[in-house]
């Protein structure tokens, strides 16, 4: 995908899938790093005890190495421009329908202030 379109498709639907950008040794060590965290094995649909598992942010070498690809460099340089940016070395926090973000919400009148749930799923995780 060209720069232009990157950025427009950021603007228009606050997100790009960009395939390729994580390389795929990396990508299968952050999902073996999370189902170990689960404690749930991925060949064992048994072991899948709870709806949702959620998990903190992970700071091991794939989780530092996943946001830091060139591609994704030079992505985020076009998004909010050269050196306006920091770094990040690790991810999280997690939900296990896919290993999405975990967005923390204002819980609607439950005496909570905020409540997790699952950007993709929508499921809490609390």
């Amino acid at each position: 995908m060209d720069d232009t379109t990157l950025v427009s498709r950021f603007l228009r639907d606050g997100f790009v899938k960009s395939e390729g950008t994580v390389a795929p040794r990396v990508a299968a060590d952050c999902a073996r790093l999370l189902w170990r965290e689960t404690g749930c094995d991925p060949d064992d649909p048994s072991t899948w005890t709870r709806p949702v598992h959620w998990v903190g942010g992970m700071a091991q070498g794939p989780f530092a190495a996943a946001p830091n690809s060139p591609p994704l460099h030079h992505a985020y340089d076009l998004l909010v421009g050269a050196g306006r940016w920091e770094p990040r070395y690790s991810l999280g926090t997690f939900c296990s329908c896919s290993a999405r973000s975990v967005r923390r919400t204002p819980r609607p009148g439950s005496g909570s202030a905020r409540t997790s749930t699952c950007q993709r799923c929508w499921r809490s995780t609390e």
